[in-house]
């Protein structure tokens, strides 16, 4: 008796830890980290892949369909259709969202600052909702105008060096 119940409280643990971090590490694991607000941090082992995307299309709590908005596909490609730029690394707080990038043949990075007050819920699909998250979004910069405009903006979220 005393077995049954350890089994079905350690049942219970194993489902309701599943059900709480499933998602999170479903998602590391594929390749998508979400940053909140509709955002998601697209990788796999292809680095020059690396984007930050726009979700329009969700499962299990991760971006599965999106729309690039960082490098956006007019950076993301040259004229040749060759890979020019891609995200180097992502990351957010509740408050704020930043990148870097990398630009293939300049070899520079660039810095992204996307501020996440935006609303998009229960827009129409039709609606293009890149133009309006584009008007939250501070970038590409250089390291030295990305640390004036967080210092400006009294941001505390920064990359680990």
């Amino acid at each position: 008796m005393i077995i049954r119940v350890a089994i079905c409280i350690f049942t219970f643990v194993c489902i309701f830890l599943v059900c709480v971090f499933g998602p999170e590490l479903w998602g590391e694991i594929n390749g998508t980290r979400s940053l909140g607000n509709h955002l998601s941090f697209l990788f796999n082992d292809q680095p020059k892949e690396w984007c930050v995307v726009i979700c329009s299309q969700s499962d299990f709590g991760q971006c599965i369909v999106g729309e690039e908005i960082i490098p956006g596909y007019q950076n993301h490609y040259d004229k040749n259709g060759e890979y020019a730029e891609y995200v180097e690394t992502a990351i957010s707080d509740k408050d704020w969202v930043i990148t870097r990038t990398f630009r293939i043949k300049e070899k520079k990075r660039y810095y992204w600052i996307i501020s996440k007050a935006y609303n998009i819920e229960g827009l129409d699909r039709h609606v293009n909702i890149d133009s309006i998250i584009k008007n939250y979004i501070t970038g590409p910069v250089d390291s030295i105008e990305y640390e004036k405009k967080r210092k400006e903006l009294h941001m505390k979220i920064n990359f680990k060096n």
